[in-house]
């Protein structure tokens, strides 16, 4: 990936390794992390917000499930 400013034009380089072509991409994921070619982090935001959401909806729903936990929860 060739990170640039945002109003840079694209490298016309073509880039090499091992004798092959690197394909240009404009976004890539590497350990979580969405990496666009400006350095813009809102992609990877919202997808790591998306996962948060689906998480905690998760931990809600087992915690209902329990039912001491519900029990529990009444007392306070």
């Amino acid at each position: 990936m060739h990170f640039r400013k945002l109003n840079t034009l694209q490298a016309e380089h073509h880039f090499n390794m091992h004798n092959e072509t690197l394909s240009k991409v404009s976004a890539d994921k590497y350990l979580v992390v969405i990496l666009d070619e400006h350095l813009y982090f809102g992609q990877c935001i919202l997808s790591l917000s998306d996962s948060a959401g689906r998480a905690l909806g998760a931990t809600i729903k087992r915690f209902r499930s329990l039912k001491s936990v519900e029990d529990i929860h009444r007392a306070f």
